[in-house]
């Protein structure tokens, strides 16, 4: 099994909602995440842009770590954005650079896909994946997926926006691609980051849902490797290594859930990993003794209350 992520940001463009005077990419932000998620294999997917300089700097930080990383792209079309992930070859490059000058020269800020078409069929299908938004937004809708594949542009797997979505997905036996989640993580700092700053930034980063990545069933990280992977659906949840889901016992459904176990059975790290598949605002997270501070039945009451009007997911330790 190795780990992917193959859908991270490292330049700031127009669709990114950062300032491109004030962050920076950071390959040491790279680093931390590679660590954090033991990943063996990387795409770079920037919007509407390939820069050759930029992946190359990478390449060459990566050289010793044994991650293979992949040149790619987030795609902008009119209607859903999609990943391509190419082969680690000069002729890939030069389509990617392709790809970039075709939509920076497009007014509108997006290809269509007649054009697409044209250009991604000067390689050889094996050398490329395509991956769209497909659980989420923008998202391809059904009949275009189906308008590709006839064309022998092979889309076989979508990506979801978390993990929560894509173990649902997996268990959809009507489901029309094979659910990937990819962290869509863009490695900025501040430029006049300083060293407290950049160790409060990695904490955000840490507690913030940013162990996303999708599980490969092969033991080699070469393109043709996870490639097959992807497209046959040889993918498992890869939300933390130590996350199971069992179809037989640890099942976890809409309403009341008990989790029973003895001391250091892992009760509060499962809670903790639960946590984790979920933003912030959509979950209250109460921790062991916190439910005593709520001292009178009204206090209770009250919080519940408030709870219910919030429509949040509870967690109780």
């Amino acid at each position: 099994m190795i780990n992917i992520d193959f859908h991270l940001h490292t330049l700031i463009t127009n669709k990114d909602r950062y300032n491109g005077d004030k962050y920076e990419f950071s390959l040491d932000f790279l680093k931390h995440k590679i660590e954090l998620c033991k990943l063996n294999a990387i795409a770079i997917t920037n919007h509407d842009i390939f820069d050759k300089n930029n992946f190359e700097e990478i390449e060459q930080f990566l050289k010793d770590k044994q991650v293979k990383i992949f040149p790619g792209m987030e795609i902008s079309f009119k209607k859903f954005h999609l990943l391509l992930i190419c082969s680690n070859t000069n002729e890939n490059k030069k389509l990617l650079i392709k790809i970039s000058e075709t939509i920076k020269d497009n007014q509108d800020g997006f290809i269509t896909i007649e054009k697409f078409e044209t250009l991604i069929k000067t390689i050889s299908h094996d050398n490329y994946i395509l991956i769209p938004h497909y659980l989420k937004k923008p998202k391809i809708d059904d009949d275009l997926i189906k308008n590709f594949n006839n064309k022998n542009l092979c889309i076989k797997c979508g990506e979801t926006s978390s993990i929560d979505k894509q173990y649902r997905e997996m268990k959809n036996e009507n489901k029309t691609l094979f659910p990937v989640a990819f962290s869509d993580d863009k490695l900025f700092i501040e430029s006049a980051q300083t060293k407290n700053g950049f160790d409060e930034m990695t904490k955000y980063f840490d507690e913030h849902h940013h162990r996303i990545f999708t599980c490969c069933d092969t033991e080699n990280n070469d393109f043709s490797s996870i490639r097959n992977a992807l497209i046959n659906g040889k993918i498992h949840i890869g939300e933390d290594n130590d996350i199971e889901y069992s179809d037989n016992n640890d099942k976890i459904k809409p309403g009341i859930n008990i989790i029973l176990g003895s001391r250091g059975s892992g009760k509060t790290k499962t809670l903790n990993l639960i946590k984790q598949c979920f933003p912030d605002d959509e979950v209250k997270y109460i921790k062991q003794n916190e439910i005593s501070k709520l001292s009178t039945d009204d206090d209770w009451k009250k919080y519940l209350k408030n709870l219910a009007e919030n429509k949040n997911k509870v967690i109780i330790q």
